[in-house]
């Protein structure tokens, strides 16, 4: 029966969705936690955005490369729809294939077309 590996959990957003990202990263970690996955988040790091900033330049202001161990996960709350929201999640997609880094991007933008369905009303049944 091994413990579970411990691992940093990055939340990168904006300041009008701290309140989802802070409530959907804790969800997320007592989830794993509740299923006994076989690592847990003993280190949840936010990571707020300064007005303007994008989240690969947020990461990488928060990031110490030296401290890279490779069990990182960084959840991007993406508050932008339309052609700048798919330009933010292509810039977070390279960075996390130049980095190795996992990366998840959850789009919380309310006015998307699939927003209730992927974080609104639904969000309480993550799993």
């Amino acid at each position: 029966n091994r413990s579970p590996a411990n691992w940093t959990l990055f939340a990168v957003y904006h300041d009008e969705s701290a309140p989802l990202a802070k409530d959907w990263t804790q969800r997320f970690s007592d989830t794993l936690r509740f299923h006994k996955a076989p690592y847990n988040f003993a280190n949840i790091r936010p990571i707020k955005l300064n007005a303007g900033e994008d989240h690969v330049a947020g990461i990488k202001r928060s990031l110490n490369k030296d401290s890279i161990t490779g069990k990182e996960m960084i959840l991007c709350f993406l508050t932008e729809s339309g052609q700048r929201g798919k330009t933010t999640y292509e810039n977070v997609k390279k960075f996390s294939l130049q980095t190795g880094i996992l990366t998840q991007c959850i789009d919380v933008d309310q006015n998307s077309k699939s927003y209730e369905k992927k974080t609104g009303r639904d969000s309480q049944n993550i799993q």
